[in-house]
Parts: structure tokens; sequence; C-alpha cells
């Protein structure tokens, strides 16, 4: 009992005498301003875009690059280069954690680079909220800017 108590006393309520509370009325002004909005798919982004491929080449170069050392440092092993083998055993953990933070990285910078393109595209449209296309469960697909943004993107 004790437990609902402090949760009533935390609860947030809505105080419709509040002056800076927004009540929804359906008002059509109201339900054009809900419905404007813009969907972009990251996704396709990183995948599609010239960045996001030239950044899964650079990932796959050094992914390549490794495993070449790894069989040639696994080859040394068998014939008994102990220090070979502690080296492949190295970079068998190292490796993966490398390539994971250079596409976060690669991730991070392009997304960088989006932001202000998005926003523009935004702007031009006089539309004040972006979502991922990841993160909505359903969406009008005349609101997705996707090819638009990685058209300029790509231009850049």
């Amino acid at each position: 009992m004790a437990g609902r108590q402090g949760l009533r006393k935390s609860s947030i309520r809505f105080d419709p005498l509040d002056p800076q509370a927004k009540v929804l009325d359906g008002s059509p002004t109201q339900l054009e301003q809900l419905m404007n909005y813009l969907i972009v798919d990251m996704g396709r982004i990183l995948d599609e875009s010239v960045a996001g491929r030239s950044a899964s080449e650079d990932l796959s170069k050094r992914w390549e690059m490794a495993q070449r050392e790894f069989q040639q440092l696994v080859e040394r092993a068998q014939a008994g280069d102990e220090e070979a083998a502690n080296r492949a055993a190295e970079l068998e953990t190292s490796v993966p954690a490398e390539l994971e933070k250079r596409r976060e990285d690669h991730q991070r910078q392009l997304i960088e680079r989006l932001k202000p393109i998005i926003a523009t595209v935004a702007s031009e449209t006089g539309t004040a909220l972006v979502l991922r296309a990841d993160q909505t469960l359903a969406f009008d697909p005349q609101n997705e800017i996707t090819d638009r943004v990685m058209e300029i993107l790509d231009r850049d």
C-alpha cells in the first residue's frame, strides 16, 4: 500500500487550468501541425550513399588485411613460432573491437554530416519534425525524404 501512495504522489497530472498546457481540440490547424512531419531512413543512407559505401569498403579492406595477417600468423604458429601464436590470439580479439569502433566512428561522422542537410530540407518544407524510419511504426511514404537527403549528401 505504501508503494501505491508513493506512486500517486510522484505521478504527473495534466492540469487544464495551467496556462502552459496545450490542449488538442481537433481543429484543422492543430491536426495539420500534427501531420506535418518528415521521415528519413538512416539505414538506407548508411548502406546506399556514396559516403556510406566508402565507409563499408574501408571496413572490408581492414577486415581482409586482418584475415591475411591472421592466416600468416597461424601458419607461423603451427611451425612452432610462439610469438606468432600470441599475436594471432591478440588479433582474434582486437580486430572485431577495432572494426566495431571504426564502424561507429564512420556512422557518427556521417550522421553529423547529415544533420544540417536534414535541417535544411525540413526548413525548406516548413517542417519542424523529422523522424527516423526505424523508430517509427507507420508513416505516409510521401513524407519520406531519404532519397532527397542522399542526393544532397552525395553531391557535397
